[in-house]
């Protein structure tokens, strides 16, 4: 298939939408193992100290610069919108505790940036949350030591500090 323009881009994202959905696009399933609500958007990490429930993957925000990236966290509309449930206090919708998720390994996603970005910028992913950014969103630099390089990830449009296409090859 050929390299899709930044230019074909429709414009306005919500995080965790899938922006090119008839392309080939490899999504898998896992399983909510953190203790939080894993927000749409965001990282998605393997729980290495967790073996899951035998089918599914034990997925965690990054915990530190060591996690390992999976993939991104695909949104859905199959839950409630509830505060503690699928909403959690900063008001970030997501995946409940517990639950079965879909995270992207291929294809084009829409995510957070806090700085400004274009597609000659390299991708890198947030480990240590700070003022503007949260923990499994995304930059275009290692911010001092706050974030990782992720390879296998271009940006597709300028845009930022908002919501962004990614394309992701992991």
């Amino acid at each position: 298939m050929p390299p899709i323009s930044y230019d074909d881009s429709p414009g306005t994202y919500y995080e965790g939408q899938i922006v090119y959905p008839l392309e080939d696009n490899i999504i898998r399933t896992g399983i909510n193992f953190d203790s939080v609500i894993l927000p749409f958007g965001r990282l998605a990490c393997l729980d290495e100290t967790a073996t899951g429930d035998g089918t599914r993957l034990p997925i965690i925000l990054p915990d530190d610069a060591n996690a390992i990236p999976r993939g991104i966290l695909v949104k859905t509309d199959t839950f409630e919108k509830r505060e503690g449930y699928s909403l959690n206090a900063e008001g970030d919708m997501g995946y409940p505790l517990n639950h079965q998720l879909a995270y992207m390994v291929k294809g084009t996603i829409a995510v957070y940036t806090d700085v400004a970005i274009t597609p000659d910028d390299d991708v890198f992913w947030i480990h240590t949350a700070y003022t503007g950014a949260k923990v499994g969103q995304f930059r275009n630099d290692a911010n001092t030591d706050k974030a990782v390089q992720l390879t296998g990830a271009k940006w597709l449009a300028l845009g930022g500090p908002g919501i962004v296409p990614l394309s992701i090859d992991l």
